[in-house]
This record gives C-alpha cells, sequence and structure tokens, in this order.
C-alpha cells in the first residue's frame, strides 16, 4: 500500500472528528442570526407604520423568542441525577470507587445539590 492509502482513514477520521462540530455550529449560529436579522428588519416596519409596539405586537413577529424565567431547583435536581449517574458509571461500571470517574460524579452531584439549594433560597427570598 502506498502512503495515501495508508492514512486516509485517520486523515478522514481527523478531518470528521474537528470539522463536523465546527459545521454544526456555523450552521446554528447562521439561522440564529438570520432570526435575529428576520425580528428587527419586522420591528423596524413596525416601528416605522406607526403602530405601537406592545408585548402582543412583538410576540407576532417572526422571530420573536420569549425568554423564560430561570428554574434553579430543577436545573440543581437535573444535575444530582447527573452526578450520580456518572457516580454510578464509576462504581459500577468500573468496579472501583477510587477512579477518577467517581470522584468527577461526586463532585457534580454536589454542585448540583449546591445549586438546588440557591434555587430553593432564591424562591424563598423572592416570596418574602
Amino acid at each position: 500500500m502506498n502512503f495515501i492509502e495508508e492514512n486516509l482513514i485517520p486523515v478522514l477520521a481527523l478531518t470528521i472528528a474537528f470539522g463536523l462540530p465546527a459545521v454544526i455550529v456555523s450552521i446554528y449560529y447562521k439561522y440564529e442570526s438570520n432570526r435575529d436579522r428576520l425580528f428587527h428588519e419586522s420591528l423596524q416596519l413596525l416601528i416605522t407604520s406607526g403602530q405601537g409596539v406592545t408585548p402582543e405586537n412583538l410576540r407576532g413577529i417572526p422571530g420573536f423568542k420569549e425568554i423564560a424565567p430561570r428554574n434553579d431547583v430543577r436545573r440543581g435536581v437535573l444535575t444530582i441525577g447527573l452526578g450520580l449517574g456518572i457516580t454510578c458509571l464509576g462504581v459500577v461500571g468500573l468496579g472501583d470507587f477510587e477512579n477518577p470517574v467517581t470522584g468527577l460524579g461526586l463532585c457534580i452531584a454536589v454542585f448540583g445539590l449546591a445549586m438546588t439549594g440557591f434555587g430553593v433560597y432564591q424562591k424563598s427570598a423572592a416570596k418574602t
């Protein structure tokens, strides 16, 4: 076999491994910027036509995205589940409690516990 035939698969694998995520990200940002451009053009037409800019009019504009409030309790519980899942992978999958995967899982679980506590504190502080 010659040099090109021996190195074709590794070169293609590296190109796909590093090129595909870049292509996916660029496609995402292309559509994101098109949506933002369409929203701003529509908003400019709404303003120049003399119509009022109300929340109902904004929701009707193509490309409008409503920002949902953050729910730290939900995110914290999901992070705890992720951390415990990684911990179980380390303990059961690798058969050892003293491996880096288990430590990483416990670290993520503790971070999720802290996030959940912050979310509970934030909700209780908002009520008073």
